[in-house]
């Protein structure tokens, strides 16, 4: 029986791919060769409705069996939202991203707009362009960033910006941007594209999205390591320890301190690390 269609994370239906499979999986680093064995072996194996999430999953085991590097980093998506339940922890996350791409990052500021105090998640300056920035964290697949959120967020930033706090040289623009682990519906896109509004999400803009500057970096969250607990998310988001390249950082003695575990449970994270980031 041919299977023409899958269930996304949304419960909508869409056809079967096979590029996609086979492009996640280079996406991945996996070598060309085990990419398209493994996508051979999920189009074997798939049925009518099968979900997304369950080829993710298929996926995922064919590549740590045999290239954990792949296997760890096709991921990415997933482990994302192992950064929760608060948002907090992926806003240190992001400031470690913006500040590896040799941004000057300031986070959790309270700041006086015209009108209003306004929390702001961070503020990011390279260059000429300083950016006033939201972070909108969301835990569940499928989950998108809708106008509503996009509509709010521009008001917080033209408050600010007509505002006295940013006194900016005119050679300096101020900006707006969101950035999220999820994707955009397509009226805040549209809404954001015309008003001015820079977005960085899941697979958006399509030139590169979060993924690519993490990629690009080795930016992966600490969570991406199969043996990071959930319960040590707090703790490690208080002493900025977000990316898994910060295990390699220290002695095993000092960052089993500084995260207040024992070292014998750092050392499979520290293994975990170097099998990732090893080129």
């Amino acid at each position: 029986m041919q299977v023409n269609y899958v269930v996304n994370l949304r419960g909508e239906r869409e056809f079967f791919s096979l590029a996609k499979v086979l492009r996640s999986a280079l996406r991945a680093g996996a070598p060309k060769e085990l990419a398209q064995r493994v996508a051979l072996q999920i189009e074997k194996s798939i049925y009518p409705g099968i979900k997304t999430s369950e080829i993710f999953d298929k996926v995922n085991k064919l590549l740590k069996k045999e290239d954990k590097k792949s296997g760890l980093r096709f991921s990415l998506r997933e482990v994302m939202r192992r950064l929760g339940p608060s948002g907090f922890p992926f806003e240190n996350y992001i400031g470690d991203v913006f500040s590896a791409h040799r941004y000057e990052v300031f986070l959790n500021r309270k700041i006086k707009g015209k009108f209003a105090i306004h929390e702001i998640d961070f503020l990011a300056r390279r260059d000429q362009i300083f950016y006033i920035g939201e972070c909108k964290y969301r835990i569940f697949p499928g989950e998108r960033i809708d106008l509503p959120i996009m509509l709010a967020f521009y008001a917080k930033f033209l408050d600010l910006k007509d505002g006295s706090y940013f006194n900016l040289p005119k050679n300096i623009e101020l900006k707006p941007i969101m950035v999220t682990n999820a994707k955009f519906s397509s009226q805040a896109v549209r809404y954001a594209n015309g008003m001015g509004i820079e977005l960085l999400g899941w697979r958006y803009p399509l030139s590169g999205g979060l993924e690519s500057m993490i990629e690009a970096e080795q930016l992966y969250p600490i969570t991406i390591l199969p043996s990071f607990k959930g319960y040590l998310i707090e703790s490690c988001s208080k002493a900025k320890l977000m990316l898994a390249k910060d295990v390699l950082e220290d002695s095993p003695d000092k960052t089993a301190k500084i995260i207040n575990i024992e070292k014998d449970k750092i050392l499979p994270l520290i293994s975990e690390a170097k099998t990732l980031l090893n080129d």
